[in-house]
């Protein structure tokens, strides 16, 4: 006697129900309404690590077979390639803005607020001219004298100087004893001189910030048993 195997298809509405309650309740914890976008290098899928973009952006992006690009000491991607063009996700998403800002001779790169490269939701991408987001960037670099942004060791007298660069003019901030007195020191001058684009070194605590409790929320979350997200589509 042979077996009959056969499938009960759903009705489309459940998926859509599904997904509705889990984008109200990722809105209620996190702030904003994300999706996630599987990535993969070359074709093998990458486990634990996904871009999260808005939901409105999601049925367009998820098309596409994302790479995740990183490299030591720098934020990762998520990439598609385009014939022989790379494309980027977050440039992809802010294609129009990018050319509005170019008409009108703003700026040319989309800069992530949180440092993290792949929360692509639009609350956390910003498009910034070269020098602004130039401000954005950490100190990186091993043979650093000092772990602070703004800062360095000065070898004859052995304190802690602080500095500042400002429209490709450094200007000193003094000389200290303690390293983070320097430090502090260049994150007063910061707000001064680069206003909403200061890198502070003792940066405010991060929940205070939506778009950085995002970013840490939804790295959680991949931690998370949601048996709604196992019931869409969204991590095909």
């Amino acid at each position: 006697m042979s077996k009959i195997n056969f499938q009960i298809p759903y009705p489309a509405f459940i998926e859509k129900t599904a997904v509705y309650y889990l984008l109200l309740r990722r809105k209620k914890k996190y702030g904003v309404a994300f999706r996630k976008i599987k990535l993969y290098v070359g074709n093998k899928p990458v486990k634990n690590r996904c871009a999260v973009v808005d939901a409105e952006d999601y049925a367009k992006l998820a098309q596409y077979h994302w790479q995740l690009v990183e490299e030591a000491g720098k934020p990762c991607y998520a990439v598609r390639l385009e014939g022989r063009k790379m494309v980027s996700m977050h440039r992809e998403i802010m294609g129009a803005q990018l050319l509005e800002a170019a008409r009108n001779g703003g700026g040319q790169i989309v800069h992530h607020k949180d440092g993290n490269g792949l929360n692509n939701t639009k609350p956390n991408l910003q498009i910034v001219t070269i020098a602004e987001n130039n401000r954005y960037c950490r100190k990186r670099g091993r043979a650093a004298s000092s772990k602070y942004k703004g800062v360095c060791l000065d070898k004859k007298s052995g304190k802690w100087r602080a500095y500042i660069k400002y429209n490709g003019i450094h200007k000193s901030l003094g000389s200290y004893e303690i390293q983070e007195e320097a430090a502090r020191a260049y994150d007063e001058a910061a707000k001064i001189y680069h206003g909403r684009y200061a890198v502070l070194n003792f940066p405010p605590p991060p929940f205070l910030d939506e778009t950085r409790k995002l970013s840490v929320g939804v790295y959680a979350s991949l931690r998370e048993v949601n048996v709604l997200e196992c019931v869409t589509t969204e991590n095909r």
